[in-house]
């Protein structure tokens, strides 16, 4: 996993496509839309013969169910085949806000991260004070399909409300959304 910034310029763009050069990478994940990582840098990787497939919507919220989409196979562009290193048994969530963006919020979603890796699991970001449309939609349409046995709400009410909270739990294990 490599983190970009889109404020590092062109200078660092070509450092970064030779080092994926250097190790021999020549498909990448860009995980997020152009806000995140610009079209110019995506292009950029095309001449060098790497190939990029990204998973972004137009929120964090969209992005995090699009990527789960891929993991589980039900994405569009890779639909039918599931990520061999991740399941749905586990599946934490995170508050949006909590996420290291600028060096001002807490990173739980970044230190969430190795534990989830061990457990396979999948993480959704969600708003403190609401469950977003788009995770709601994603879990009537397949909570069914999931075989989840943990649910992590990350951060404590601190970070998600209770009553969020028990909603998550709820719509995991239902397919209900109450927003």
């Amino acid at each position: 996993m490599l983190l970009y910034k889109e404020e590092s310029g062109v200078e660092a763009n070509e450092i970064l496509i030779e080092a994926l050069r250097a190790a021999g990478i020549t498909d990448v994940l860009l995980l997020g839309g152009e806000k995140a990582i610009s079209a110019e840098f995506e292009q950029a990787l095309k001449p060098h013969g790497i190939e990029a497939l990204r998973i972004g919507g137009e929120t964090r919220y969209e992005t995090s169910v699009d990527f789960a989409k891929l993991a589980l196979g039900l994405h569009p562009a890779r639909r039918g085949e599931k990520l061999s290193c991740l399941y749905s048994e586990t599946i934490a969530f995170v508050s949006s806000e909590s996420l290291p963006m600028g060096g001002r919020e807490s990173a739980d979603g970044v230190l969430i991260t190795p534990l989830l890796a061990r457990e396979q699991g999948l993480m959704f970001l969600t708003a403190p004070n609401e469950i977003p449309s788009a995770i709601c939609q994603f879990f009537r349409d397949h909570s069914a399909e999931m075989d989840v046995r943990n649910i992590w709400i990350v951060g404590g009410t601190a970070r998600i409300e209770q009553d969020v909270g028990e909603g998550i739990v709820d719509m995991v294990a239902n397919g209900r959304c109450n927003r």
